[in-house]
């Protein structure tokens, strides 16, 4: 089948994915990124946030082969991650339960 065939629903001259490869863009990336930047407000900037979330959701990309649940997964491995540097740093005193 062609790329840019109209049957794809990917709108005109899209590019469709291959099968398994998981989207570039992380769906709820920034509602992701929000919820972290108010749980960590202060104790990471906002870029490192986003940077520790596109890595977990990367990681998990790279391995998965289901793709429904990776955002919400990425979310909670960076909310790990940011959670164990944070004291090591010297940044965080406590976090709201999740």
């Amino acid at each position: 089948m062609d790329e840019k065939s109209p049957g794809n629903g990917m709108g005109d001259g899209a590019r469709q994915l291959p099968s398994g490869v998981p989207p570039l863009v992380m769906p709820g990336f920034e509602s992701a990124s929000k919820r972290l930047m108010v749980e960590f407000d202060g104790a990471f900037s906002s870029h490192a946030i986003e940077q520790q979330l596109r890595a977990a959701y990367d990681s998990l990309a790279s391995t998965s082969t289901v793709h429904n649940f990776l955002s919400i997964l990425a979310e909670r491995s960076a909310r790990e991650q940011l959670r164990s540097l944070a004291p090591s740093q010297g940044r965080l005193t406590g976090t709201r339960a999740s």
